[in-house]
């Protein structure tokens, strides 16, 4: 698991990008709880000021559903890309993606929040 570094006293957003020709639907979690539920390919999660997410996990899964056609071919070019925006900065990270079964894959992404 990655760990971020976020100065003190800072707004945190994730931003969520999604292009698939696959069905999508999203959950963003902190410290194992769901604090989002999306359908849609483009949205943002207010994390909350830095300085209460020290020591936090924060994880993204988005499942994808294909229910005609070859899913190998729309796996491989599914892109999910996660922003995590604080002070002015941004880090972005590429979901890993993990086939499932012959109708379903998914992407995500887990890092470490600590606030310095």
């Amino acid at each position: 698991m990655e760990t971020v570094v976020i100065p003190a006293n800072t707004s945190v957003r994730l931003e969520i990008k999604i292009s698939s020709d696959a069905i999508v639907g999203s959950y963003v979690s902190l410290n194992d709880n769901v604090i989002k539920r999306s359908q849609q390919y483009r949205f943002f999660v207010d994390l909350d000021n830095s300085n209460d997410l020290n020591n936090s996990v924060l994880s993204s899964v988005s499942n994808f559903f294909v229910a005609m056609g070859d899913i190998d071919p729309i796996m491989n070019t599914t892109k999910v890309i996660y922003t995590l925006k604080f002070g002015g900065e941004e880090i972005v990270f590429e979901g890993d993606k993990v086939k499932i079964n012959e109708d379903l894959f998914m992407a995500f992404f887990i890092v470490k929040l600590v606030t310095v």
